[in-house]
This record gives C-alpha cells, sequence and structure tokens, in this order.
C-alpha cells in the first residue's frame, strides 16, 4: 500500500554520468527537506555512471530501461508500465529526449510532468517536427 504522504518522483534522464543535468538531479534527491518527498531515477541509457553509483550506495531506486536506435515506441510502453507499477504521482524529464519519452509515457493518465531542459543556447534552432510535435507536448506538460 502506498503512503499517501509521500509523493513518487520519478526523474527520468539519459544516465547519471558526471555533468550538470546529473549534478542537478544528484542535488534534488539529497536535498533537505525532502522527507515529503520519494523520489527514484530511471535512466534510457546505460551505463548508469559515477552518480548513479554513488546514489545507489545511498539506497537511492535508479533503474535503466535502455532505448533502442531510432524511435523506440516500446519504450514508451516501458515507460508507461513503469509509472504504473511503481505508483508515480510526478515525472520529472531532464532533457529532450528523455521529456518526449516521459510525456508520451504519462499522456492520459494522472502522473503530473515536469520538463527541464539542461544547457541549451537560446533562440533555439528548430526543425519542422519540433515545431509541429512540440505544442502537442506541451499540452501533457504541467509545468
Amino acid at each position: 500500500m502506498k503512503n499517501k504522504d509521500r509523493k513518487k518522483i520519478l526523474h527520468i534522464t539519459y544516465d547519471m554520468r558526471i555533468g550538470g543535468t546529473e549534478m542537478v538531479i544528484k542535488n534534488l534527491i539529497e536535498g533537505k527537506g525532502n522527507s515529503s518527498f520519494e523520489q527514484s531515477i530511471l535512466c534510457i541509457e546505460a551505463p548508469i555512471g559515477p552518480f548513479g553509483k554513488m546514489l545507489k550506495e545511498k539506497m537511492v531506486t535508479i533503474n535503466v530501461i535502455s532505448r533502442q536506435d531510432g524511435f523506440d515506441i516500446t519504450l514508451i510502453k516501458k515507460i508507461r508500465h513503469y509509472i504504473k507499477q511503481h505508483e508515480i504521482d510526478i515525472l520529472h524529464c531532464h532533457q529532450y529526449t528523455p521529456w518526449i519519452y516521459g510525456v508520451l509515457a504519462a499522456a492520459f493518465s494522472n502522473v503530473k510532468v515536469i520538463f527541464t531542459e539542461h544547457g541549451r543556447f537560446y533562440p533555439d534552432s528548430s526543425s519542422w517536427k519540433r515545431k509541429i510535435i512540440n505544442p502537442l507536448l506541451i499540452l501533457f506538460t504541467d509545468h
């Protein structure tokens, strides 16, 4: 039975190698005052990297569901299954590709989606695909 007082946050990212994105996730998880949240990480690439290993040693749940080359529709289904199985309340997607897979997996569910882009230079040049797809994905993104 799920403890309703603690919200479950799943951070979805490429991996937990050493970099700015990974440091932000690590800091969010290790931050003070997070007792009302149960946080975990889902990587879409392996290996999980040094930050991932450090957090695993601290008993943080980290899993990997590796994506296939190209657009991996099966990854969406696997993430959706993971979200349901672990009763995730909030999906925090870090970077563009994890956001695409995460938001599609969480669409039409009660899961709140947060998207954080890291290290981009703005204004960002955009392809025609992004100009069509991004506005649709934003409809399923809460913050």
